[in-house]
């Protein structure tokens, strides 16, 4: 997006009171999941971000959690966006950890979306 990044987007769509989807949730893809970069996009209001390259099954299973995990929407002077608070509870010690299977998916090249193929969803 040349002159535009993508908080900036996600802050525009947010401050967009007046149209309808000033609430929709915002999964933000990204080439860089820095710290500084997926901050700025929560603090711009994104609902979500997914590192590129993307596997289908990972872009799928964060819209379901968006989908249950409705949280509430926020509207102040400095903030517009979903509710950034969760709730911590420590993993069972028997439980395996959340993001293995994710982790397992994209480190397979067979599994993971061009950037082509990416594109193509959204056009």
């Amino acid at each position: 997006m040349p002159g535009e990044d993508g908080p900036s987007l996600v802050e525009h769509i947010r401050s967009e009171t007046k149209q309808p989807n000033h609430t929709a949730p915002i999964v933000m893809l990204n080439g860089s999941t820095t710290k500084y970069m997926v901050a700025k996009a929560r603090d711009a209001g994104a609902n979500m971000v997914v590192k590129k390259p993307i596997a289908p099954t990972i872009l799928l299973s964060r819209i379901e959690w968006i989908a249950r995990n409705n949280r509430d929407f926020i509207g102040s002077s400095g903030y517009c966006g979903p509710d950034r608070r969760f709730k911590t509870v420590a993993r069972a010690e028997d439980a395996e950890e959340r993001r293995a299977s994710a982790a397992a998916l994209v480190a397979d090249p067979t599994r993971v979306m061009s950037q082509d193929e990416v594109s193509s969803l959204f056009g």
